[in-house]
């Protein structure tokens, strides 16, 4: 017994729901959407995704910092001088070049990739750093 093909409702309304389940049931504003790594985030813990794009752009600068650092260690790349000078200058507030100028694009970036460093052991660790970090 073969099926009758979907209705055009159907058609219509399946990229909406699978959308709504990958995001939880809340989609992300299209500007975060647009950042690469916001879905993996959202993957890895939406609620903490949340925190990053509601937290101020300080804030936001203080999480890619902490990230960016932890993926460095967690990588075995600190203690080269040229990655170390980049490290510095992130720390001393200087300007970086795109898409790293943005906050928010820099601290989702920067988590997603920490959390991609860390190892499966110790990625629940990671996220607590992340969301105490993020909630301030």
């Amino acid at each position: 017994m073969t099926r009758p093909p979907p209705t055009n409702r159907a058609l219509t309304t399946r990229p909406a729901q699978e959308a709504n389940l990958l995001w939880a049931g809340r989609q992300s504003a299209q500007h975060v959407l647009e950042i690469a790594e916001t879905f993996q985030l959202a993957q890895l813990d939406r609620a903490l995704l949340d925190t990053v794009v509601a937290a101020s752009p300080q804030r936001q600068r203080e999480i890619a910092r902490w990230a960016v650092r932890r993926a460095f260690t967690e990588a075995g790349l600190t203690g080269i001088r040229w990655i170390d000078a980049c490290l510095d200058a992130l720390d001393r507030g200087n300007l970086l070049p795109r898409p790293f100028h943005d906050p928010l694009h820099a601290a989702i970036a920067a988590v997603t990739y920490a959390a991609s460093r860390v190892g499966y052991e110790r990625l629940p660790t990671l996220l607590d750093d992340a969301r105490r970090i993020a909630a301030g």
